[in-house]
């Protein structure tokens, strides 16, 4: 019995929220996007997932983060994304650091 199709299948769900959120490399976003293509579940799957996300920026405070609160989170997720192996190039980090960010806030590079 051939199950790689059921495997491709469960590989390409279980990325279905990553591809929401455009986070896939860009190797597994090709592989997802081609079997969505191809498998209506994921499809239906796909679009609800990416209008949740879509909705994602109502959930955020409407007040800015202090200073403090900010540098802990970037630091977090600096670590977060340098642990990630699939992370080849950390200079996507860098425009969170640009003065333009900060021009709000009163802070500088």
């Amino acid at each position: 019995m051939n199950d790689a199709p059921h495997r491709a299948h469960k590989a390409a769900w279980e990325s279905l929220p990553g591809a929401a959120l455009d986070a896939l490399p860009d190797s597994e976003m090709h592989r997802v996007a081609a079997h969505v293509d191809a498998c209506e579940d994921c499809r239906v799957e796909l679009e609800a997932l990416r209008r949740v996300a879509a909705q994602l920026i109502y959930a955020a405070p409407l007040e800015p983060v202090d200073a403090d609160r900010r540098e802990c989170l970037r630091a977090k997720l600096e670590a977060r994304a340098r642990s990630d192996s699939d992370v080849q190039d950390m200079t996507a980090v860098e425009p969170l650091r640009t003065s333009a960010h900060h021009a709000n806030d009163g802070t500088s590079n």
